[in-house]
């Protein structure tokens, strides 16, 4: 059985208002009673409330506590995330802004938020740089500001508490089982790879050889969030709009690379002659945008330290700062600007001397191609793949 919930709202109390009202309470009911699969949680009404903020719509924010109160009872019944997430798109429960798809990440943050134990967090964000008054999150770098809120709890602080405990130890051991830093999830597939959804691919581990070496494949990043086609099916979830792309193991990449290059090496001279211009033109465009976007970002940062410096005068001349205070924010700025000062001057002698190197390094690319390289005796190397392709969009097909 699949649980789903009624909500209609109307946005007056006038007759015609709430008359309609009514046919849509029995449009739904009338629904309902076509399935027989599905079981009504409840129905929640709104009338005379204007639509424009959530807040004012009482049982509307009902109905998205009762989805939150279940993620904290499954929760501590022993069920992950994952399952949540599943469980509560059967029950027909809807997420905060009205969406009927839910994600494990939703439902995480969701169980670490305090405000469901009737608490409020402040200092969630602060400034470290009063010169720069730019925000930045707060991961325990200052003492952030717990209170009491004057709002009903849907979850006690004893049992948020049980919660926490479980995500904090779940993270843990998935950190240490994971061994992500041996593995960086970036690669050139991850880069080029496009699902025809319009998400990109995530690599997972497909198999192992016998020596233990890991075999990857790659999957839709959507399918991730939502689940496949089969693992929702097996579910008895609805499967609109999830993306049905199938995994591609690495492998197969690796050989479709390999006939394609070789095809187009078939035509050796032409290829080499296209691949020389594109090396050159790069490198030429490379050498030029490269110390610009430099020199540019240095010349923002060094304006940034002037502006500071003004500002950290004029807060002494008010006598916000003390001697001591205005001394050592000032030796700091000093030494980013004579950094700063000093990166400019080595830019200026590379310029001078990088140009002959980068053409040497071309010139060996260029020999390369032109006497050693077959592409049926070695494989592709990411820096070719990268070099020459775009884009790898993945088909249905």
């Amino acid at each position: 059985m699949r649980k789903v919930a009624i909500y209609v709202r109307v946005s007056t109390e006038h007759e015609a208002q709430l008359a309609a009202l009514e046919n849509q309470v029995q449009y739904y009911d009338n629904l309902l009673k076509q399935h027989k699969d599905w079981e009504l949680y409840d129905r929640y009404i709104d009338e005379g409330i204007t639509g424009t903020s959530t807040k004012k719509r009482k049982n509307f924010m009902r109905m998205i506590e009762d989805a939150k109160d279940g993620c904290f009872d499954l929760y501590l019944d022993g069920i992950g995330t994952r399952q949540i997430q599943y469980e509560l798109e059967k029950r027909g429960r809807k997420t905060a802004t009205g969406l009927t798809k839910w994600s494990a990440p939703t439902i995480s943050r969701i169980l670490r938020n305090p405000f469901y134990s009737g608490v409020i967090v402040y200092r969630k964000q602060y400034v470290p740089d009063y010169l720069e008054q730019k925000k930045i999150n707060n991961h325990g770098d200052v003492e952030k500001i717990v209170v009491e809120g004057t709002h009903e709890p849907i979850i006690s602080k004893e049992d948020f508490e049980k919660v926490g405990k479980k995500l904090d130890s779940r993270s843990v051991q998935a950190t240490k089982n994971a061994r992500r830093s041996i593995y960086p999830p970036q690669d050139i597939w991850n880069k080029k790879l496009e699902c025809s959804c319009g998400d990109h691919f995530n690599r997972k581990v497909w198999s192992k050889d016998k020596e233990g070496n890991r075999k990857f494949s790659y999957q839709c990043h959507s399918q991730v969030v939502t689940g496949t086609v089969k693992s929702r099916q097996r579910r008895g979830l609805s499967i609109e709009g999830i993306c049905a792309q199938p995994m591609i193991q690495e492998w197969k990449l690796r050989l479709m690379a390999q006939v394609i290059f070789d095809t187009l090496w078939q035509d050796k001279h032409v290829v080499i002659e296209i691949a020389n211009s594109l090396l050159e033109q790069a490198v030429n465009e490379a050498i030029v945008v490269d110390h610009t976007e430099e020199v540019f970002s240095i010349n923002k940062k060094m304006l940034q330290i002037q502006n500071k410096v003004e500002r950290l005068i004029q807060m002494r001349l008010d006598g916000e700062l003390s001697p001591e205070e205005y001394k050592k924010i000032r030796k700091d700025l000093d030494a980013q600007m004579d950094k700063l000062e000093t990166r400019l001057k080595s830019i200026n002698s590379e310029e001078e001397t990088g140009e002959d190197d980068v053409s040497k390094k071309v010139k060996g690319l260029q020999d390369a191609l032109e006497t050693r390289f077959d592409f049926k005796r070695y494989e592709i190397p990411d820096s070719v793949i990268d070099a020459f392709v775009d884009k790898i969009k993945v088909q249905d097909d």
